[in-house]
């Protein structure tokens, strides 16, 4: 079996499949689209980047291909209906997304709710004019209930537990 790689990026997670396969990968760039196209035929399997497009010519084109692994959360850069109806296993990768996601948006609640950026340009800005004093830039605590309102990944509470560990 013969895997193309469109994308120059870290290699250990191929380590396996190269110990199993042939895997070509780009060297210090990403491959073109005119490469991929040019190399496709002789390939089983496609990793693609979210930015590198999988349309109907490629397709056609790939006469050996039975799966598309796209290294990314959604799949718009595929020509999803059509690969399916060739026969062809589309896969992307949304799980790693899901907690750095998770993280930020607590991150941004937290300084939502405490007005932490917000203060920090008043004083950039004001400098010593900034109006300080025991009502004038209170923000709002930050309770583990509010965490039902957001988190809905697909581990619920994950971040809670987080959220549990900070306070």
């Amino acid at each position: 079996m013969k895997i193309l790689v469109t994308y120059d990026m870290f290699r250990k997670g191929f380590t396996e499949l190269e110990s199993k396969y042939e895997v070509t990968f780009p060297e210090g760039r990403d491959f073109t689209y005119e490469e991929v196209f040019e190399m496709i035929p002789e390939y089983d399997v496609l990793c693609s980047m979210f930015d590198f497009p999988v349309n109907k010519e490629l397709i056609d084109h790939a006469s050996k291909l039975r799966l598309i692994a796209n290294y990314a959360v959604g799949y718009n850069n595929i020509d999803v209906a059509y690969a399916l109806e060739k026969g062809l296993t589309v896969a992307n990768t949304p799980d790693p997304v899901t907690a750095p996601t998770a993280n930020i948006a607590l991150g941004l609640m937290l300084d939502t709710a405490r007005r932490i950026t917000e203060c920090d340009r008043k004083l950039r800005t004001l400098g010593k004019d900034m109006k300080v004093g025991v009502l004038e830039n209170l923000g709002m605590p930050v309770r583990p209930w509010a965490l039902s309102v957001w988190d809905v990944s697909a581990r619920p509470w994950q971040n809670g537990r987080m959220l549990w560990a900070w306070m």
